[in-house]
């Protein structure tokens, strides 16, 4: 299995957990998806009813945080989600399969 495994910094694969549930929790979210660059950076794109607080983002960067403290996370506000070409809507995707 290559889908759905979140890279740490060491190079270790490990299964990417989602938190659709934890997310919807803070309401002003539409939509979300996360994609982990080929460097190992996490773009976390928020589409938001508004600019989100420096409280709510630190929220959604704190999930990933849970996984491993080493990773690097970028909150990217955004009006639209680019989803790409395919017809499934991935939450996370890793660009270096």
């Amino acid at each position: 299995r290559k889908r759905n495994l979140i890279k740490l910094p060491d190079g270790e694969l490990r299964a990417m957990n989602f938190y659709g549930d934890d997310i919807g929790e803070l309401h002003v979210i539409k939509e979300f998806r996360m994609v982990q660059q080929k460097n190992g950076d996490i773009d976390f794109f928020v589409q938001a009813e508004r600019r989100l607080t420096e409280e709510e983002s630190s929220t959604l960067r704190s999930f990933l945080l849970k996984i491993d403290s080493r990773l690097v996370v970028n909150i990217r506000e955004v009006a639209v989600i680019d989803w790409g070409a395919g017809l499934k809507r991935e939450e996370f995707v890793r660009l270096d399969i």
